[in-house]
């Protein structure tokens, strides 16, 4: 069942592809951006169209493939990073990363009407305008994102012709559908010599500032929220690597370079339970969906 916010959200949407083949829909993390693009592809399918979502993940193609499930669509799946990942050309939908989909045909038969972008606002790199704008130029699309702002200050304008804005974090919060967050800040490292390229700080330089966060970090874990759920966010690699040598043995570290299976396990075992807590390195930044964490 959609929440009243995101039956609106639909609402909205519909009433933007009246006036546009390509609509941005703007909702802030947690809000569940997943199920009502789940919604719009249901419609979609059940109107005779097939449908395309595109991500840019493994994590995100498997989220979006449980979710499609639980309504009852068995999606197709075009991943190199995705386990088991299957078309058979008969699907009403497919799940495709970004990457894998660029260098293969789809097959004469089995071509999209409507392309749903997830994390849209990366569309405006060479892969992913490829496939809007050139492959699937002819589809009806709808991209979503909590983030509808580039680093690069690129816009996404060309990508999408309307915009429409769910409610606010604050909304949200009042609205009892996202928990307050309790906000607590250990004193600042120094990051004034530390040079800024592209709106991020220079990891390398940013990294050799943030290693010394090791104490603060795990000591702060343990007072404010031991036992619970947590996500760790490291600079480096080997800023990870001295996080986890002092959180101990429950929690676990992932990488860019974390085999994809190993991966897998350990995200499993912190839904679970099986792990407090994981430290990630740039992994678990856009769209990991985990309700069980309660503690960044």
């Amino acid at each position: 069942m959609l929440r009243p916010y995101q039956q609106q959200g639909i609402t909205d949407i519909r009433a933007a592809f009246a006036r546009s083949r390509s609509v941005l829909y703007c909702l802030p993390t947690g809000g569940g951006k997943t199920h009502i693009f789940v919604e719009v592809a249901e419609r979609v399918i059940n109107r005779g169209g097939r449908v395309l979502v595109l991500e840019h993940r493994g994590e995100l193609v498997a989220q979006a493939v449980r979710k499609l499930r639980a309504v009852g669509i068995n999606p197709g799946v075009i991943s190199a990073s995705y386990q088991g990942a299957s078309f058979t050309g008969f699907e009403s939908v497919v799940v495709a990363t970004v990457q894998t989909l660029a260098k293969r045909s789809l097959p004469s038969h089995w071509q999209p009407d409507f392309v749903i972008a997830d994390e849209c606002h990366l569309a405006c790199a060479a892969t992913w305008r490829g496939l809007l704008l050139q492959r699937f130029a002819h589809c009806w699309r709808l991209g979503v994102t909590a983030t509808p702002e580039r680093l690069d200050g690129q816009g996404l304008g060309e990508v999408f012709g309307r915009l429409v804005l769910g409610p606010t974090i604050s909304q949200l919060t009042e609205a009892g559908h996202l928990v307050p967050a309790l906000v607590y800040a250990p004193p600042a490292p120094d990051l004034s010599g530390v040079a800024i390229r592209g709106g991020e700080f220079a990891v390398k330089a940013a990294a050799d500032v943030m290693g010394g966060l090791v104490g603060d970090v795990v000591q702060h874990y343990h007072r404010l929220g031991a036992g619970r759920q947590a996500l760790i966010f490291a600079a480096s690699i080997s800023h990870a690597e001295q996080l986890q040598a002092s959180f101990g043995s429950s929690f676990a570290t992932v990488t860019g370079k974390t085999p994809r299976a190993e991966r897998s396990q350990t995200l499993a075992g912190l839904a679970s339970g099986a792990i407090t807590g994981v430290i990630n390195v740039g992994v678990l930044v856009e769209g990991f969906d985990c309700p069980a964490v309660s503690y960044i």
